[in-house]
């Protein structure tokens, strides 16, 4: 199956929207996830284009992202869990939400990103 950019990242009514795959964006690639325990959304980005970044990112390095989705649109934004590094292949086997933590966990020692923002 082929890679699709999908119209939202978050409708999951929209028939383009891909789980469990990469998906290019347009500064990174993105992979929708659901919780096979709560059906709760996340997605693990991964930027490997960091000559495109914007000035203020200048320097970011690669990077892997866990971005957590509130399920209630009235709730503030998501958080982010960034690593510097590519963990894609890690994350690519979480079934779950604590899974995706737990990876991020393992690494942060070494690892976090100054853009996390836990």
């Amino acid at each position: 199956m082929e890679n699709k950019k999908p119209k939202t990242m978050y409708d999951e009514s929209d028939p383009e929207v891909v789980f469990d795959e990469w998906v290019d964006g347009e500064l990174n690639v993105v992979m929708r996830k659901k919780d096979k325990n709560t059906g709760e959304h996340f997605y693990i980005s991964y930027n490997p284009y960091t000559n495109l970044l914007p000035a203020w990112a200048a320097g970011a390095g690669k990077e892997t992202s866990l971005a957590t989705i509130p399920d209630d649109e009235n709730q503030p934004g998501c958080d982010h869990y960034v690593l510097n590094g590519d963990f894609r292949e890690e994350y690519e086997k979480v079934e779950t939400l604590k899974e995706a933590l737990d990876v991020y966990n393992k690494h942060k020692d070494k690892h976090r990103s100054e853009w996390s923002t836990d």
